[in-house]
């Protein structure tokens, strides 16, 4: 700085000089006027160049100053780490060559041995709403981040003797921390480890009556965009017989349904649940708010892994199955479920024997009669007819038509087929043109005459009442 004074007023005193030397002797106007010009230009190109000078000469006293060399360096490393964290393909590398992660809340942490919670689950009661953000489960301690929004909730107000525990494969887990911003109405519950095995699914448990599933994947499996909710009292009742939905989950593969049917009525009970109407000859029909049907979708592994078995007994008193459509262009509006049937059993213990007679041919009829009352309805089989199809030589036999009682309709039963001849087989069918119950079993070629017999051990009951059930895409 003072170099480029000391050259300004150098040259000042020079342009004086050589003006007061130049006014003493006679000259043009013109030689005067172009000679201060020049001495103008000359000063003020002095002048740039010192202050360029002056800055090549800064620069390399500070690249070459060791401490404000290292800094230029550890700060350069670090705009270049996080330019290569900000590339997803770049991070991703990273992350499986050092088998180092980071988890928003958690930290950094190992990936081959966290596991996550794939998107958020949500808990719907009428007033609450209890939302589970994210989950990180490590062989140290198991993290789970929460929220609440409608009626107010407080862990400090819970009555009971726990505030929350961990159900793991039947095992109760007790809180071991816990930590909850009132004015957010957000929180957090720490566990101890999961254990080595890692259980990908258990049961959040939070005073004073939440029960929510949790489903973890491997932290390296995570995608993106998907969340689960789960609604305790989505249901219709027709018969006694309750239909729920469970838990929806919305990902990019579409729309995915847990349904479970229950029975209190004592002639009905379910061992499956058939959600198929036999009458109509349709299953399940999922429309969006628009009216647009979704087509039904069969993905190579359903995403709810929650189905429970049903309750090992004789009757079973729950069932449940899952089904997937495809995903709606608009997200953000309701669902529509409408079970045209629901298909449940009851038993029964009726026995058909059948004559055919002497030498019978095809298309020969002989008389066959039953009757049975199954569930309040009545059967009746008066003739029996050989036939031919794929399997042999048939008997076949035709009820009259069927008419439905109490909103139920009989379509179908179980056949237990009480013959010595050992290739003999058997099936059953419903005609929903004539309303008749069709029962068939082959007989023996050798031995035509021979008396033949059916136990009817089980009946099907389609309800007619159609079920549709209502709900929101997102919480």
């Amino acid at each position: 700085m003072k170099d480029n004074e000391n050259n300004a007023d150098l040259n000042q005193a020079l342009e004086q000089q050589l003006s007061t030397y130049f006014s003493l002797y006679k000259a043009e106007p013109a030689f005067r006027s172009n000679l201060q010009k020049q001495l103008v230009f000359h000063s003020a190109r002095q002048s740039a160049l010192g202050s360029v000078i002056s800055k090549k000469k800064l620069l390399p006293d500070v690249f070459y100053h060791p401490r404000l060399k290292w800094v230029g360096g550890i700060l350069f490393f670090i705009i270049v780490l996080f330019s290569l964290f900000a590339i997803h393909p770049v991070r991703a590398a990273i992350e499986r060559f050092l088998d180092i992660g980071y988890v928003e809340g958690a930290g950094f942490v190992k990936v081959s041995n966290t596991n996550l919670l794939n998107g958020p689950t949500y808990s719907i009661k009428p007033d609450q709403t209890i939302g589970i953000d994210q989950v990180v489960a490590d062989p140290k301690k198991t993290q789970i981040w929460f929220h609440s929004t409608g009626k107010i909730y407080s862990p400090e107000g819970t009555n009971g003797e726990f505030l929350a525990y961990l159900d793991v494969n039947g095992q109760k887990m007790p809180l071991i921390s816990w930590g909850w911003v009132n004015n957010e109405q957000n929180g957090m519950f720490e566990f101890s480890s999961l254990g080595t095995t890692m259980p990908m699914l258990f049961i959040l448990h939070i005073s004073p009556d939440w029960s929510i599933p949790i489903h973890l994947i491997p932290m390296g499996q995570i995608s993106a965009g998907q969340s689960m909710t789960i609604y305790p009292d989505i249901c219709q009742t027709h018969l006694d017989v309750e239909l729920c939905l469970r838990a929806f989950v919305l990902d990019s593969t579409g729309y995915h349904l847990w349904l479970s049917a229950s029975s209190e009525n004592p002639i009905f009970y379910l061992q499956t649940l058939d959600i198929h109407n036999p009458l109509a000859g349709e299953g399940a029909i999922l429309m969006d708010f628009s009216g647009h049907q979704l087509d039904q979708v069969y993905p190579s592994q359903i995403p709810i892994p929650i189905v429970v078995s049903p309750v090992v007994s004789d009757v079973p008193k729950e069932v449940s199955t899952t089904l997937s459509f495809e995903r709606s262009t608009n997200d953000n509006d309701s669902l529509d479920l409408l079970v045209a049937g629901l298909t449940g059993k009851t038993p029964v213990d009726e026995l058909i024997m059948c004559e055919p007679g002497k030498n019978p041919g095809i298309g020969d009829q002989f008389p066959c009669e039953k009757s049975m009352n199954i569930a309040g309805e009545l059967i009746r089989f008066h003739t029996g007819e050989i036939t031919q199809n794929r399997y042999g030589i048939i008997l076949t036999l035709r009820s009259d038509p069927i008419q439905s009682t109490n909103g139920l309709l009989l379509t179908g039963v179980d056949l237990e087929n009480i013959n010595d001849y050992s290739s003999s087989t058997m099936g059953t069918g419903f005609d929903l043109r004539t309303k008749q119950l069709e029962l068939w079993f082959t007989v023996d070629p050798a031995n035509t005459e021979t008396l033949y017999g059916i136990r009817i051990n089980g009946a099907h009951l389609t309800i007619l009442e159609p079920y549709e059930l209502t709900w929101k895409t997102t919480p």
